[in-house]
C-alpha cells in the first residue's frame, strides 16, 4: 500500500482527486503539497523521522527538484509554516494508508459481488416445477433477478468511480523485483537524479 506521488508532472491534488474536496489543499501550490506530504504523511519516506528539525531537513533534501526559494527553505528550516500549510499538514495526518488499503479492498469485493450477481444465468432459475413436477414459468424469481440486474446497473458505475479514483493509495508489490528497492526508495532515487 502506497500513497506518494507517482508522477512528476502532475500535482497531489491531480493524481489523487479526493485532495480537491479538502479545503486545507485548494489554495497550495504544487511545492506546498509535495512539502505537506513529505513532512506530514504516515506513508512518506521520512515519516520515520520523529526529530522534526531533522525532518524539515530531509524534506528539503528530498525537494531540491522543486526549487524551493531560499526565503521558503529558511523558514521551513525554521518549522515556519503559513497557516495554509499548518492547516494542510493537520489534515495529512488524519490520512490512513492502512484503512484506506481495507476500504480499497472493501470497493474491490464489492465490485466483485456486482459481477457475480450480473454473471448469473437466468435460465437456471426461470422455472420452477410445480407439485406434479411440471416445470412451469417462476415469475417471483425472474423478477428477483431483474431487480438485481437493476440494482447492479446501478451501483456499478458508483463502484468503478470508487475504485478508479484509488482511495488516495495505489497497491503494489513492497519490493521491484527487478532492483530490489521498495517503491519509496524508488521515488527517493528518483528526486536525487532529479537534483543532479
Amino acid at each position: 500500500m502506497l500513497f506518494y506521488p507517482l508522477d512528476k508532472a502532475k500535482t497531489l491534488k491531480q493524481q489523487y482527486p479526493e485532495l480537491n474536496a479538502l479545503q486545507e489543499f485548494k489554495d497550495l501550490t504544487a511545492k506546498e503539497e509535495i512539502l505537506v506530504w513529505l513532512y506530514s504523511c504516515k506513508s512518506s519516506p521520512v515519516a520515520d523521522i520523529k526529530d522534526p528539525h531533522m525532518r524539515i531537513l530531509k524534506v528539503t533534501e528530498l525537494m531540491e527538484s522543486h526549487k524551493i526559494s531560499d526565503k521558503d527553505k529558511t523558514s521551513y528550516l525554521s518549522l515556519v509554516f503559513s497557516e495554509k500549510i499548518k492547516s494542510a499538514m493537520d489534515a495529512m495526518r488524519k490520512f490512513d494508508p492502512e484503512i484506506r488499503s481495507r476500504a480499497r479492498a472493501a470497493g474491490e469485493q464489492m465490485f466483485n459481488n456486482l459481477m457475480a450477481i450480473s454473471s448469473i444465468d437466468i435460465s437456471d432459475y426461470m422455472t420452477k416445477a410445480d407439485t406434479n413436477g411440471v416445470s412451469q414459468l417462476d415469475a417471483t424469481a425472474i423478477n428477483n433477478y431483474t431487480s438485481a440486474i437493476q440494482k447492479v446497473r446501478d451501483e456499478l458505475p458508483a463502484v468503478i468511480k470508487m475504485l478508479e479514483d484509488g482511495f488516495g493509495i495505489s497497491s503494489s508489490v513492497s519490493v521491484d523485483l527487478a532492483s530490489g528497492k521498495s517503491p519509496h526508495q524508488i521515488w527517493m532515487d528518483r528526486q536525487k537524479q532529479n537534483q543532479k
